[in-house]
């Protein structure tokens, strides 16, 4: 949730803790529950000490070893992610008057939650290379093959009409 108390939406799982306890993004936005309730961690709970389990569920354990439920993430999915508004710096918004596109994540749609890992990008740059300088000798083939016709028209128009 943003300064404006809007939803934001963002795929960055690098979280820090403000003052007041309120679990926040690496832009500053409050993280969010899954009844959308800002996530507030008890007095002297540091990153350090919080865990979560697969589905999200946020915990730490106590002087005594015993766990301490803080709440559960926010997790969402969009049903049709290029409907989504970027908002710059990795965050997304939904499209004011728009049908809802984001959804509560279900248990049993085979996502999970991992502690520790950040999610890196999805793309090969070795075949993204390759394939970009493939598309570039392709556009350079055609490209000559028009000057080829360009010069034969030429030559038509110039050359064989003289007497």
């Amino acid at each position: 949730m943003d300064e404006n108390n809007q939803l934001r939406y963002t795929r960055d799982g690098s979280f820090t803790v403000a003052p007041d306890g309120s679990l926040m993004t690496s832009q500053g936005y409050r993280v969010l529950d899954m009844d959308h309730n800002p996530v507030v961690l008890p007095a002297g709970v540091s990153m350090d000490s919080l865990q979560s389990d697969s589905v999200g569920r946020l915990f730490y354990y106590d002087n005594s070893g015993t766990r301490v439920d803080v709440g559960n993430l926010g997790i969402s999915v969009a049903d049709r992610p290029q409907e989504l508004v970027r908002d710059g710096n990795g965050v997304f918004r939904e499209e004011a008057g728009t049908a809802p596109n984001v959804r509560q994540l279900t248990n049993r749609e085979g996502a999970e939650v991992r502690q520790g890992y950040l999610e890196v990008s999805n793309v090969d740059s070795a075949q993204s290379m390759v394939d970009l300088m493939a598309a570039a000798r392709a556009y350079e083939s055609n490209q000559k093959i028009v000057q080829y016709y360009d010069k034969s028209l030429d030559k038509a128009v110039n050359e064989v009409g003289k007497v």
